[in-house]
């Protein structure tokens, strides 16, 4: 799954966030471990990529090679921040609507490291301008725009979120909930998620580069996500078909190890084997502070 499949995504949860919130009192714990479980990977990818591109040049093999991942990377981090700050808004709300404690941590702990991976890329931006980043001005453009849209997609939830804890600039934030208020019809509403879909991928599409280093992981991420969703909220054949097959692998791959759970369950040597556990933090996400202006 490219980058750029996660705005479209990030698009899809911000417009459908509402019904979610009115509809769903609990996501699927399965939906959690895996969220959980695979962002995690996906950091443990990414620290060791910005790990290699802080090496000297000097001890560095192939240096154009390493400049290139990196650079994916980088970009990988900025963009995929939107869906994870807007997801984690989305799921801290879930929590407090059905006064239960089980998204809230995970969505911390998941955006709590995202923050650390974006926080190194800005380091990398500002401090190391002669590493194998040869478009940090490019990124620092990127940072820009995805910190812009992060907040327009959270400013639409409106007061169903707590914005200031999840946006880049909570007064920005402010300033597009109240755009989106005086467009409370829904053809109104409709027409300007379609307007916002289109002006995201004409925005970004000049600013990627490359393949996505993550496309499996940032999948089953995706996948986790969209089965939190009902059925009838996705055009199968429209805008959203892609995510509609998304949903449905990830509905089968689930289904799939609900089996492979059970028929565990049923050997001694499983048995006695310790199950996973879910984080249990209890902090707000916070807001990345850049030192880039």
């Amino acid at each position: 799954m490219h980058a750029r499949e996660l705005i479209d995504l990030a698009v899809f949860v911000a417009a459908q966030g509402p019904v979610l919130l009115g509809s769903v009192r609990q996501v699927p714990t399965t939906a959690l471990s895996q969220y959980w479980t695979v962002s995690k990977c996906r950091l443990d990818r990414w620290n060791r990529t910005l790990r290699e591109g802080q090496v000297p040049a000097a001890a560095r093999h192939d240096e154009l090679a390493t400049g290139r991942g990196l650079q994916a990377v980088c970009e990988e981090i900025l963009i995929s921040e939107m869906l994870t700050r807007v997801w984690s808004s989305i799921l801290t709300a879930l929590d407090y609507v059905s006064q239960n404690n089980e998204a809230q941590p995970v969505a911390a702990s998941v955006l709590a490291g995202h923050l650390e991976a974006s926080n190194r890329v800005l380091s990398l931006i500002s401090y190391n301008p002669q590493a194998a980043l040869n478009n940090e001005g490019e990124l620092n453009r990127l940072r820009r725009l995805t910190e812009r849209w992060t907040d327009l997609l959270l400013g639409s939830l409106g007061s169903l979120i707590h914005a200031p804890q999840f946006a880049h600039d909570a007064v920005r934030a402010e300033e597009f909930s109240r755009d989106f208020d005086r467009s409370r019809q829904p053809h109104v509403r409709l027409q300007a998620w379609n307007l916002i879909s289109a002006s995201l991928r004409s925005t970004f599409e000049s600013h990627l580069h490359g393949v996505t280093p993550n496309a499996d992981l940032n999948s089953s991420i995706a996948g986790a996500v969209l089965v939190c969703f009902p059925a009838h909220l996705f055009d199968s054949t429209g805008v959203y078909h892609s995510l509609w097959n998304l949903r449905l692998s990830a509905m089968t791959s689930d289904t799939q190890n609900m089996v492979d759970q059970l028929l565990a369950a049923d050997s001694p040597e499983e048995a006695s084997k310790p199950g996973f556990s879910l984080p249990k933090l209890h902090r707000s996400a916070g807001t990345r502070h850049s030192r880039l202006e």
